[in-house]
């Protein structure tokens, strides 16, 4: 009795161990043809997607240039801000994505005319601004949830300012948006990198002296499109400053 037991015993182990190998060459056969496929069908577009998930070449902006008086007083320089943008090879639905963002952050209709205007002259996977001067409330809601949105990036730039205010605001006119008609008017490579340029004024007529040339970041991110940390770098150069014969008081008092 008892060597009949072992028998069975030894029968039901050689059973288990042919079922285990079967299921090993089962598992190894369905790994083999699966890296049979990505190396042969898959490797060229799969090559391409972690390329591009692994570096990014961003354009890194310049300092525009400032305007003084005769005596040295400004007249218009940029202070610190905060800027919103998309990123829309990154997302899967951007209108949906701007619904989203509405809920947090105000968005005017000529705010989203424009970006939509620089999408469809923009490079591929370079970012496009879609809110300027972000508020502090606004900066704080998109802190909280942008980790939940790839594409999304708040980004540290510097926006205009005009200690006169309207004081001189004929003469020094203003700087606005890059628009679509911009771009038509020039290279594209021209504004790489730079969201507003001078529409009126010595803004305008001085625009290719005070504009300044972006410079190139090559930095490393995931998959969302955070970066992980930075290449290198290539450096901008900042816009010319001018000094006007304006003088800042005589104006003031006038």
């Amino acid at each position: 009795m008892l060597l009949t037991e072992g028998r069975e015993q030894l029968q039901d182990f050689r059973l288990r161990q042919a079922l285990a190998m079967v299921s090993v060459l089962l598992l190894a056969g369905t790994l083999g043809v699966r890296m049979w496929m990505l190396q042969s069908h898959e490797h060229d577009s799969l090559a391409e997607r972690a390329d591009r998930n692994r570096t990014a070449e961003l354009p890194l902006p310049g300092v525009r240039g400032l305007i003084y008086d005769h005596r040295g007083v400004v007249l218009a320089d940029n202070v610190p801000s905060w800027q919103l943008q998309l990123v829309p090879e990154r997302i899967t639905d951007v209108e949906a994505l701007i619904a989203e963002l509405r809920v947090g952050v105000s968005l005017q209709p000529h705010e989203l005319q424009r970006f939509h205007d620089r999408r469809r002259s923009n490079r591929a996977f370079q970012p496009i601004p879609l809110k300027f001067n972000l508020s502090q409330d606004e900066l704080a809601w998109l802190e909280v949830h942008r980790d939940n949105w790839p594409g999304v990036r708040v980004e540290a730039t510097l926006a205009r300012r005009y200690p006169l205010n309207t004081g001189a605001a004929h003469l020094i006119g203003y700087v606005g948006g890059v628009t679509a008609k911009d771009l038509a008017s020039d290279t594209q490579d021209h504004y790489r990198g730079i969201s507003h340029i001078g529409k009126t004024g010595i803004e305008r007529s001085y625009e290719d002296m005070l504009r300044p040339i972006s410079g190139t970041q090559w930095v490393e991110s995931d998959a969302r499109g955070r970066r992980l940390r930075e290449l290198r770098s290539s450096a901008p150069t900042p816009g010319w400053d001018l000094h006007l014969t304006l003088d800042a008081e005589l104006q003031r008092t006038a």
